[in-house]
């Protein structure tokens, strides 16, 4: 019976262990992605009222970047990067907004495997004297 289990459960994994995956490039990145919500308890209790607007970010094909934030006081921010302001080293993309006198920094890496697509990332948050946040933030599609 143990045997039985186990070849059942090696039969079910195998689709996700053959799905090609690879990490997502400056051509990968390009699109409209939304932040996965932090899944964490006055979120999902929050969802129930409401349903939240979520983060966007949208990098368009020569890599300019507008990145919305809403915040639960019903304000938004928006920032804005020129292609200039985005560097790929390796499968990091980092991002520098200037918004004086803010300045943050959007660092992410992404991957796809079948028709899943994650980016994954930290935001920084600078102000006149240097480093004051920073938040683990994930998008999908």
């Amino acid at each position: 019976m143990r045997h039985s289990v186990l070849l059942v459960l090696l039969f079910l994994m195998m689709p996700a262990a053959l799905a090609e995956s690879r990490t997502l490039g400056p051509d990968g990145v390009v699109g409209t992605w939304y932040a996965i919500p932090s899944g964490g308890l006055m979120d999902r209790i929050g969802r129930v009222f409401r349903e939240p607007r979520l983060d966007t970010l949208q990098i368009d094909k020569n890599l300019s970047v507008r990145f919305e934030r809403f915040f639960g006081d019903g304000q938004t921010q928006v920032l804005t990067a020129t292609p200039s302001a985005v560097q790929f080293q390796d499968d990091l993309m980092i991002v520098t907004f200037e918004r004086p006198p803010l300045r943050a920094r959007l660092v992410a890496t992404g991957w796809q495997s079948g028709g899943t697509r994650l980016l994954l990332g930290q935001l920084y948050l600078y102000d006149n004297d240097g480093l004051f946040n920073g938040y683990a933030i994930t998008f999908r599609p």
